[in-house]
């Protein structure tokens, strides 16, 4: 390695063509989100199970039975309760080396190195006593060295996978068969391990040699090649770091360290001409590149990911679902007048006949584009700013029931999936491929796949709209979009997430319209204001967005909001590189110094992963695993505040909007409060009683439903929350403006 040695040649060079990037497309991107009403509540919502007391100890045909059940759960990631069978076997044995090892395991998921180095080192000494010569003793002791290195500890971590790799017969022929033959795998897995250890604890010359010496023996060693991608990149020799995560991307595209490096070594200086060089541009590419800007966009590589969907788009024109993710990545960063011009290049590109829909009511993409040229949608609003809407033409009233057919209080709201918000996965990584879940999807809704990404596009430009305030330019679009999608399953689809932004707002539009311009015939001026509150928030933030309410001290504050798509306030921490936190970083960024912002998130974390994390042993309970994800937002705001020198930032409470996950909400805003009000020094300020006005009774969270006239579609609450946010502010303390 370059100062110590330099890196020989790259491993066999494999060019990367279109046919192996296809090998992509059998793998799906992410998991689908658990509904929240499928996940029961743990017991109590907050006592974690326990092995139910025994008196006596349990035969061998117990043990062997609950270990057996024990493997099930795991298997099927039901960590919580696997761990209960696990410790009944250890309470009956406690050297058993399997369940020890199990027990280590979830530890190691849950990020409590620690604890799972203790399980281990048990399970070691167990294995060197009873077991010494056993294939699976080295194993063990490589885990306990995995663990070691995840605590710093490198020195431990060698020496560990050096006894480990001295256990570790080589496997190559022998006496003990066919057993003996598949440690050959092991120990080169091992030697890879103790490589990248003598590599990260400064011994390079010595690890990057053992290193090259797997890869010359087993030249398609996925750990091997990611260390040395690792080191390549270390010493300054990016092309071959880029060739190498290529070749693993297409091996294993899933792989979350193999997206995670490639992503950070195509950003890099030229990265992006690097990955060109080895991938031709061509039409039989475009579904390559559009595949790696989804990766580079996935770790809020942004740049990247735009210029590689460009060239994507470049040779496959006539894609929609490109142009929709390239949209998808200009909203990251608020260019959103970047993406609705690469909607309008789109729309001049197709012929005539390109739509969806019946006639004579068919949309097209040539009604599409006339539609957004007459309505002013193209007009220019910078970051941050205020449109003129005074320039743009008077509002049509939009048609009656405008997007109110989308399912009530179903497993997905405007954010839909944690992991992938934006849904239209481009070739080869699932659409497009013919045939499989997608085209099925696809079908219940009697529209193709290409024809759901058009019909995305225009989805796509309502939510621009109304976060942009262009708010008199939308009804036209609605109106010309509904007939195309009213009555269609398009909630079942790989553009459900667009769908539900646009139903959302669809339904918002002729209410914050009434609110906002005092129902006044052709009005089209933003209400007069004194101040701007900027109200950054996942999809809760659009309900208030646009209206007016009054302060303590009289003044008329306008409510901007700032959407940050697919937030969980878990996205918020130091380690995160998660595209949703570049988009909450961006959307800050908006908020000029001396203003005041509110913050509405969380909805995300009680609906889609607390109750998770709790099944899966991340937390012992729904309390522990709130007060964990609350101290990640509430030093995230702190922070904002202090950065961007805010005079404050107001917290909302999480709205309790959805039956199933009400309990957990309840609990969750009752410790945000709790920590709110103690940061109050960072001029953080709780919105006092805006969790227990939400409720249809008095006394709050005794109550089982939200208020009925702030219901609007099951998901989101009606934009007569607002009236809730005044009242807030006339008793919540607001700190001076010149406070520092």
């Amino acid at each position: 390695v370059k100062s110590a040695t330099a890196l020989g040649p790259a491993p066999a060079s494999v060019p990367v063509h279109t046919a192996q990037v296809e090998a992509m497309s059998a793998a799906s991107p992410v998991q689908a989100p658990v509904p929240a009403s499928s996940v029961a509540p743990p017991p109590s919502v907050a006592a974690p199970a326990k092995p139910a007391p025994t008196t006596a100890v349990a035969s061998a045909k117990e043990v062997k039975r609950l270990a057996a059940r024990g493997e099930e759960l795991f298997k099927e990631k039901q960590f919580r309760r696997a761990r209960v069978e696990f410790r009944a076997v250890l309470k009956a044995n406690g050297k058993h080396r399997a369940a020890l090892s199990r027990l280590a395991e979830i530890e190691m998921s849950c990020e409590r190195y620690d604890e799972a180095a203790e399980l281990l080192e048990e399970a070691c000494a167990a294995a060197r006593t009873a077991a010494p010569s056993s294939g699976t003793t080295p194993l063990l002791i490589a885990r306990l060295g995995d663990a070691r290195m995840e605590l710093g500890e490198v020195r431990e971590a060698v020496l560990l996978y050096k006894e480990a790799v001295e256990l570790c017969p080589e496997g190559e022929g022998g006496t003990a068969g066919e057993a003996r033959r598949a440690n050959g795998g092991a120990a080169a897995n091992l030697l890879t391990k103790l490589g990248r250890a003598l590599y990260r604890g400064g011994e390079r010359k010595a690890g990057a040699d053992m290193l090259m010496a797997v890869l010359g023996k087993h030249e398609e060693h996925s750990e091997a090649l990611m260390g040395y991608a690792a080191a390549a990149v270390d010493c300054g020799q990016l092309e071959d770091a880029v060739r190498v995560y290529l070749r693993l991307v297409v091996k294993t595209p899933e792989d979350k360290a193999v997206r995670r490096g490639l992503a950070n070594a195509v950003a890099k200086d030229n990265g992006v001409d690097l990955l060109i060089a080895q991938l031709a541009p061509s039409a039989a590419a475009a579904p390559a590149y559009a595949f790696l800007a989804t990766i580079c966009r996935d770790h809020s590589k942004t740049d990247a990911a735009e210029r590689l969907y460009r060239l994507a788009i470049d040779h496959a024109p006539a894609s929609a679902s490109y142009a929709l993710n390239l949209m998808h990545v200009l909203e990251l960063t608020l260019d959103y007048d970047g993406a609705l011009e690469v909607l309008a290049a789109f729309l001049r590109r197709q012929a005539s006949d390109v739509g969806v829909g019946s006639a004579p009511q068919r949309l097209t993409a040539a009604s599409g584009l006339r539609c957004l040229e007459t309505c002013g949608a193209f007009a220019k609003v910078p970051k941050g700013s205020l449109p003129d809407v005074g320039s743009l033409p008077a509002p049509e009233k939009t048609v009656p029931g405008a997007g109110e057919d989308l399912p009530k209080a179903g497993p997905l709201s405007a954010e839909g999936s944690a992991s992938s918000p934006h849904s239209s996965s481009p070739n080869p990584f699932g659409r497009g491929t013919g045939g499989g879940e997608d085209d099925a999807a696809a079908g219940e809704s009697g529209y193709t796949p290409a024809e759901l990404d058009l019909l995305a596009l225009f989805f796509t430009a309502v939510k621009i709209l109304y976060v942009q305030g262009k708010l008199p330019a939308i009804p036209a679009l609605i109106n010309l979009v509904e007939p195309a999608r009213a009555g269609r399953r398009i909630h079942t689809t790989t553009v459900r997430n667009e769908h539900a932004y646009y139903c959302c707002i669809a339904q918002l539009v002729p209410l914050v319209m009434w609110h906002a311009h005092g129902g006044a015939a052709g009005a089209v001026a933003l209400p007069a204001h004194d101040e701007v509150l900027h109200v950054l928030g996942d999809s809760h933030c659009l309900a208030p967005g646009w209206s007016t309410v009054r302060d303590g001290n009289g003044r008329t504050l306008l409510l901007r909001p700032a959407l940050v798509t697919g937030l969980k306030v878990w996205h918020l921490r130091n380690a995160s590189d998660f595209y949703p936190k570049a988009n909450f970083l961006a959307a800050a960024a908006t908020v000029p110094p001396g203003a005041r912002a509110l913050c509405i998130f969380g909805e995300i974390d009680c609906r889609e992963a607390l109750l998770l994390c709790v099944e899966r042993a991340k937390y012992e309970s729904i309390q522990e695993g709130a007060r964990a994800v609350i101290a990640v937002y509430v030093l995230a705001l702190a922070e904002l505040r202090r950065r961007s020198k805010l005079r404050c930032i107001y917290v909302h409470a999480v709205p309790p909007v959805l039956n199933e996950t009400r309990p957990v909400v309840n609990i969750f805003n009752g410790i945000l409060k709790e920590e709110v009000l103690k940061a109050a020094r960072h001029r953080l300020v709780w919105l006092q009683g805006v969790d227990e006005a939400m409720f249809e009774a008095p006394g709050g969270y005794s109550a089982r439903t939200i208020r009925e006239d702030l219901k609007l579609d099951g998901t989101h609450m009606h934009p007569r929350c607002a009236q809730l946010i005044e009242q807030a502010l006339a008793v919540s303390a607001t700190p001076d403006a010149d406070g520092a």
